[in-house]
């Protein structure tokens, strides 16, 4: 299970090393197998994230007490000089763990933004092959909605001005009148509102404006499945509104 992850990695970085040790501690002094357990700390902090290094620092602190200092296979320690050993291990092991998880996080935003600008390439030259209006919605709201696994909704105003479903996608779209309320109000306010905003937050949707700088066009709405929306998430759909916007304004132009 996911929640056993960091604790099985964390457990099998620190046995190997620790086998690894042993068998090199005739030639080691026992001060010098601390630094050797910095390995497995950072290991976990990359592989497993910060729960995982701070284990990982708790077990280093444990095998090397346990299997390095006299009286060895017991917690006990007859020389002090060891204490602020095991305390220096357990600190730089903390914050060791902080600093591999900063950079792990730091290689999977990079991964991601790398993705944001291929996604957007491969979206914007979707919508340019497109061959009618309907065509063009159809497109947008499948490619969200296999993007991001949410159900997706396209709500335009229609020659009377009002706001109506003009193309949708997903596994289980229900959109009833209140939730039309509040596109209309996202529509006349051009602001997001809805799921994760400050603006009635119990909604299961989350509206973006279909705006240019002049024009207001439309309302976009989603719905996640399971997961929340991330920052990262919400950036990538306004990326994505912002492109809708210009698009769709050139069809009502024509």
């Amino acid at each position: 299970k996911s929640y056993l992850r960091p604790f099985t990695i964390s457990l099998l970085s620190i046995i190997i090393t620790a086998i690894i040790c042993f068998f090199l501690r005739p030639f080691l002094e026992a001060i010098n197998i601390p630094m050797i357990f910095i390995i497995p700390i950072v290991f976990s902090g990359l592989v497993a994230g910060r729960k995982g290094g701070i284990i990982a620092s708790v077990m280093a602190v444990a095998f090397f007490d346990f299997f390095f200092v006299p009286p060895y296979f017991t917690f006990s320690v007859f020389d002090i000089q060891f204490i602020p050993t095991f305390v220096v291990l357990f600190i730089v092991g903390i914050i060791t763990s902080f600093l591999a998880d900063t950079v792990k996080k730091q290689v999977q935003n990079t991964r991601q933004r790398e993705e944001f600008i291929a996604s957007l390439y491969d979206f914007s030259r979707d919508l340019l092959v497109s061959q009618n209006l309907d065509d063009f919605l159809m497109r947008i709201t499948s490619y969200i909605e296999d993007l991001f696994n949410y159900d997706v909704v396209m709500i335009l105003p229609d020659n009377n001005k009002n706001l109506k479903i003009v193309s949708r996608k997903g596994k289980n779209i229900r959109f009833d009148d209140d939730d039309l309320g509040l596109a209309n109000w996202v529509f006349e306010h051009e602001k997001p509102a809805g799921y994760s905003t400050d603006t009635l937050a119990s909604s299961k949707w989350y509206y973006l404006p279909l705006n240019t700088h002049k024009l207001k066009l439309g309302v976009l709405a989603v719905a996640p499945y399971k997961s929340d929306i991330t920052n990262e998430q919400k950036h990538l759909l306004k990326a994505y509104t912002s492109i809708v916007s210009i698009a769709l304004a050139n069809y009502i132009k024509k």
